[in-house]
């Protein structure tokens, strides 16, 4: 999937770029955009995504269940890859095709959304149990990733190959600490 959406991506570079410069136009019509095709497909996307995760979340559970493995390690492997996975998708196409700051405003604004409004927006239905990984491990992690995305920002306004490399090596460490820390016995 992953290798399609690439594909393609690259194949639509120039026609993105032309629909881009119609629509600054003003020239929607003519450009091949049809706009009630485009919500309903818009709200196609959203019913998959509240159905898909209802289903992600499901099979989690049970998997969790079946192996033993803490539910809290599965949230944040299976469950936390299942739900990036989109953004992913789209983060990946959007730079191939040129828009390099949907690219970040996407992962940018889905973390900020995924801390404030989902976890927020949780805790107001019931209490949310902070474990011990969540406060020695996680915690730590993610401000160590905010920081180093913070430097790698400043430095020179972008985040390069090396650096990205970086970011990926974290969260390998991470999930071999996590593994290895707070394995099932």
């Amino acid at each position: 999937y992953i290798y399609y959406s690439v594909r393609a991506a690259r194949n639509e570079r120039n026609k993105a770029l032309l629909e881009l410069v119609d629509m600054a136009d003003g020239d929607v019509e003519e450009s091949g955009i049809n706009l009630r095709r485009e919500i309903l497909l818009f709200l196609l996307g959203a019913g998959c995504v509240i159905f898909g995760s209802r289903w992600l979340v499901n099979s989690a559970e049970l998997i969790a269940r079946r192996l033993g493995v803490p539910e809290l390690i599965i949230g944040v492997t299976l469950v936390a890859l299942g739900t990036s996975l989109p953004e992913y998708v789209t983060a990946l196409t959007a730079t191939i095709k040129g828009y390099q700051e949907i690219s970040v405003g996407n992962i940018m604004g889905a973390d900020i959304l995924d801390i404030l409004w989902v976890l927020g927006g949780t805790s107001l239905a019931e209490k949310l149990p902070i474990q011990d990984q969540t406060k020695v491990l996680d915690f730590p992690v993610m401000l160590l990733l905010m920081i180093m995305l913070t430097l790698f920002a400043r430095t020179r306004n972008r985040i390069s190959r090396l650096e990205g490399f970086a970011l990926f090596a974290v969260y390998v460490i991470y999930l071999t600490v996590m593994f290895m820390k707070f394995r099932v016995p």
